[in-house]
């Protein structure tokens, strides 16, 4: 059973059809740990109590990516974002002014009812916490990975 969910970069070159025959370097230092709050802050970027409900959704696939079910060595690979749209997540969390505090907070305080009390019940209602020791490390990562023409992998560790 894992406890966290880590997103690490990778080369762009490596597509959802190479993915499997491709080396892959868990490299920590190109890796966020997003632990345990992952479907907290798709309740947030999604606004909703149900955030699996949109596989397609652009926030989903920045907290899941697209499904695969790929062993490497002593890991699993459950998710993979190509560069293209490692770009349009890149893109939604400006336009949602992520990198921002603010824009963060807007966010979380224009949640449904039910989306904030969903929160509550996880524990996750300080919406600074969530902020600082997830979205920012998170925002950074796309960055990096933006600016490194890099693709994503997602694993349960």
């Amino acid at each position: 059973m894992s406890s966290s969910i880590f997103l690490y970069r990778v080369p762009g070159n490596i597509t959802s059809n190479t993915l499997d025959s491709s080396e892959i370097i868990f490299d920590r230092s190109k890796s966020v740990n997003l632990y345990k709050i992952a479907e907290h802050l798709a309740v947030v970027f999604l606004n909703t109590v149900d955030p699996f409900g949109d596989v397609n959704a652009i926030p989903y696939k920045a907290l899941y990516g697209n499904f695969v079910n790929i062993q490497k060595g002593d890991r699993v690979i459950n998710g993979f974002i190509p560069t293209d749209e490692v770009n349009n997540i890149y893109v939604w969390m400006k336009e949602n002014n992520l990198k921002s505090s603010d824009g963060f907070y807007k966010m979380f305080e224009g949640l449904t009812p039910m989306a904030k009390q969903e929160l509550h019940e996880r524990g996750s209602d300080d919406k600074e916490s969530l902020y600082t020791g997830y979205v920012q490390p998170l925002i950074q990562f796309y960055s990096d990975a933006k600016e490194n023409n890099d693709a994503v992998v997602l694993c349960g560790e």
